[in-house]
């Protein structure tokens, strides 16, 4: 399998406070919870796998505040 070469550019971190280097086991442990096998990280470039853990750790800033509708159907 070739290795697959630099693609694309990393996303910025909106919430990170610290410029400490990621760990790979924690790119792995992320990758895994996140269902991506080994197998589908190999096929990745990394630049494409950090963005994919990256998009899926970020909060997006879409807070809504609940209505008392809202609240009714939650509690039934």
């Amino acid at each position: 399998m070739p290795h697959l070469p630099y693609q694309g550019e990393y996303k910025s971190l909106k919430t990170s406070n610290s410029n400490e280097p990621v760990d790979e086991y924690d790119i792995v442990s992320l990758s895994k919870r996140l269902n991506i096998s080994l197998d589908d990280m190999k096929e990745m470039s990394f630049v494409s796998l950090m963005n994919t853990l990256i998009s899926s750790v970020e909060s997006k800033d879409t807070t809504q505040t609940a209505t008392q509708e809202d609240i009714d159907k939650y509690f039934g």
